[in-house]
């Protein structure tokens, strides 16, 4: 897991982030059940969770095919 991280990393794009300090993972719905190893797979890890409105969240559920009641009961 470290090394497919490691390659979504451009040449070069540590030097141009000399500051930063983390590489961040976008990690969504079920995938979530990687978390134990995440966490193993790393020195370091934190998560942290970002909440979307009702509204953005059911547009773009019905964007990717559901219909509006099958988004908001997703929701």
């Amino acid at each position: 897991m470290r090394a497919a991280t490691a390659e979504t990393v451009r040449p070069g794009e540590r030097n141009e982030k000399s500051q930063a300090r983390y590489v961040v993972l976008k990690v969504m719905d079920y995938y979530i059940a990687f978390d134990d190893a995440i966490a193993r797979g790393f020195a370091e890890a934190r998560n942290l969770v970002l909440t979307r409105h009702l509204l953005p969240m059911c547009e773009g559920l019905i964007r990717s095919g559901l219909s509006e009641a099958r988004a908001i009961r997703w929701y």
